[in-house]
């Protein structure tokens, strides 16, 4: 059975310890609830929970990508991801 790193986002596709990548781009989940996703009526909020949802929202999204480069170390060379709001943004900082 493969050893699976634990915890993180990527964990999953870097299964086994050998395999590399040279990026990693990402556009993750903006809000922690649906209930959050539906507040703002002028947004086109077109995905499904799987998308658009993940617990701690962004900010929790974005920390956990930033955790796994730290301890992933050069098995991704680039990470990126896209972020939404302002307040993650000047949270990250």
């Amino acid at each position: 059975e493969e050893e699976q790193e634990e915890g993180g986002i990527l964990s999953a596709a870097l299964r086994g310890g050998s395999e590399r990548f040279s990026f990693s781009m990402c556009n993750p989940p903006f809000f922690s609830s649906m209930l959050e996703a539906n507040q703002n009526p002028g947004t086109a909020c077109g995905g499904t929970a799987a998308e658009m949802v993940y617990p701690g929202g962004e900010l929790a999204f974005v920390m956990s990508m930033v955790e796994d480069s730290v301890r992933l170390g050069a098995r991704i060379h680039w990470y990126t991801t896209m972020v939404g709001k302002k307040s993650t943004l000047k949270a990250l900082r």
